[in-house]
């Protein structure tokens, strides 16, 4: 069951979670708004307890804009593991530069003391003709 919310209901729902640490998808179409809700939620949580949330932006796990193929799928599925079992310790994480146009491996750390983490990705499904497969 999905209930629409408005931000503030979001946040509030968020800092109702009890773990130790979570993560809290957005996702969306491109451009549909999902790093300016994440800000949202990131600046509220922050002005309530200073250092409780962070962003985890999904395209800091692909090489290259506008190029699907380069999106590591293992590498974002271990970074998310990784957040979610070892809250205690502080974790680098890569982010997709937009003025170089390219991911940057470690450009960001996630403090233990972050106990949101606010993750977004882009829900765009590409087709990607590899031989065997299409």
């Amino acid at each position: 069951m999905s209930e629409v919310v408005d931000a503030n209901t979001f946040v509030q729902n968020i800092a109702a979670l009890k773990a130790q640490r979570s993560l809290v998808a957005i996702a969306g179409a491109p451009a549909s708004g999902k790093s300016t809700l994440a800000a949202f939620v990131v600046a509220t949580l922050n002005a309530r307890q200073p250092g409780s949330a962070a962003v985890l932006e999904a395209r800091g796990h692909r090489a290259r804009k506008g190029a699907p193929y380069t999106f590591d799928v293992a590498g974002f599925r271990k970074m998310l593991l990784r957040l979610r079992d070892t809250p205690s310790e502080d974790i680098a994480v890569p982010v997709f530069d937009r003025n170089l146009e390219i991911a940057r491996a470690a450009a960001a750390i996630i403090s233990h003391q972050v106990r949101f983490v606010i993750v977004v990705r882009a829900t765009t499904f590409y087709w990607i003709k590899r031989p065997g497969l299409i």
